[in-house]
């Protein structure tokens, strides 16, 4: 192929690689499929110069790739991994990256200038950047790739930071060799991060390093929204970043259940943070779905904003109850809201009834009908159906013997009336 050629992929692949000349063009702009790359892109290092991706459902690179020109970004996302990874040449660049058009992975820049360079990263529907500014010239290799899930660490940290992003994460790192250039760094949030507009001031750039978050000294600018952190000077450490709270803990994040259970007739939850949080709607199912509300628990934050542990806990009617399955709706101030994960009751008949004086109490939620049953060790079974929180068998003229009672068809419980 000559030099400069372009090689527009619409279908179809190159069976086996072409002879290139100095420079090749790729132009991905095949829709209706993603498209893994192939011997159209040139293996050596120096070859590759303009790519366009231009193919809706996105291209993931199946080998580890250079390009040397303008990477434009007109429809969808590269895909990229640890082994096939994307590195931009010393004069390579980056144009369109939307939060619909972004590298899906990690990406690599190689470059010897101290000329500002954006990484177009991202995850799932989110462009999130990170930028470095070199402080010389040296040869050096930056990669970086986004998190849009919590650190496996997001609890250790050393003075001034108090609070993490439990949202996302950065790793940026850079090359070992010669002397590579410190950068100053440059990390965007979103309005999905948890920023208070209020408390900008107090955000900071936080390091992972010896089992803890360390302070990068940085500054914020920007609102709830969207806004960037600018360390205060060029870094010489690398690896894991986040956004990061100081000094106190007015910024991060959005609510945050630490954990949801059901303890003998109370529910009980504990949140790590709460932000613009109303409170919280009790739901409740005897099947596992078509969930209804049984109560609200208002917000212990103040304000509905709380960076501490906060514990909460709803008694379910004072009784143990029919209902078998649990969740909990929390909801914004701005009537957005999130559904915890279902818990079940473990309860079994036996936990929900007494006799005392040939009256035989059983324990129900209000509500929907609930079948409780008396039956015979031949399988006679005497019905009744309560509404009430309270249903009442009279024993009196149940004869003397072994029977079985059981609520709601769930696993019969043996008793014997005297």
């Amino acid at each position: 192929m000559g030099n400069g050629a372009t090689i527009a992929r619409t279908g179809g692949l190159i069976n086996s690689a072409p002879t290139f000349g100095s420079t090749v063009n790729v132009i991905y702009n095949e829709n209706g499929s993603n498209i893994t790359t192939g011997n159209e892109l040139p293996s050596s290092t120096s070859v590759l110069n303009n790519v366009t991706i231009n193919t809706s459902n996105g291209v993931t690179l199946n080998s580890a790739k250079t390009i040397n020109g303008l990477l434009t970004f007109s429809s969808g996302l590269l895909t990229t991994t640890a082994s096939n990874l994307l590195t931009l040449g010393t004069s390579g660049s980056v144009s369109g990256a939307t939060s619909s058009k972004f590298i899906n992975g990690p990406v690599a820049k190689n470059t010897n200038s101290t000329s500002t360079f954006t990484f177009p990263t991202g995850k799932g529907s989110i462009l999130r950047t990170i930028a470095v500014t070199p402080s010389n010239t040296n040869p050096t290799t930056y990669s970086a790739e986004y998190f849009n899930n919590a650190y496996v660490n997001i609890t250790s940290f050393t003075s001034p930071i108090t609070r993490v992003s439990s949202i996302d994460y950065f790793e940026l790192t850079r090359s070992a060799s010669g002397t590579p250039s410190d950068a100053a760094i440059t990390l965007e949030w979103g309005s999905n991060s948890g920023v208070n507009t209020l408390n900008v001031n107090e955000l900071t750039l936080s390091r992972f390093a010896g089992g803890g978050w360390l302070n990068e000294a940085a500054t914020g600018s920007g609102d709830s929204s969207s806004g960037t952190l600018i360390t205060n000077s060029a870094v010489s450490n690398f690896g894991t970043f986040s956004i990061a709270n100081a000094t106190t803990n007015n910024n991060l994040l959005p609510v945050k259940l630490l954990s949801f259970k059901i303890n003998d007739n109370k529910l009980e939850w504990i949140t790590a943070n709460e932000l613009n949080n109303d409170g919280f709607e009790i739901l409740a199912s005897k099947i596992g779905k078509d969930f209804y509300p049984i109560g609200y628990v208002k917000s212990h934050a103040v304000g509905g904003n709380s960076h501490q542990i906060l514990i909460y806990s709803y008694l379910l009617d004072g009784t143990p109850t029919c209902n078998s399955y649990y969740r909990i709706k929390q909801i914004d101030f701005n009537g957005k809201y999130e559904f915890s994960k279902i818990v079940k009751n473990n309860y079994n008949a036996n936990d929900r009834w007494t006799i005392a004086n040939k009256i035989l109490f059983i324990y129900c939620l209000s509500g929907t009908h609930n079948i409780c049953e008396v039956s015979t060790l031949n399988g006679h079974v005497k019905n009744q159906y309560f509404q009430n929180n309270i249903g009442v068998f009279d024993l009196t003229n149940l004869p003397i013997g072994l029977y079985y009672f059981s609520i709601n068809g769930q696993k019969p419980v043996k008793f014997f009336n005297n």
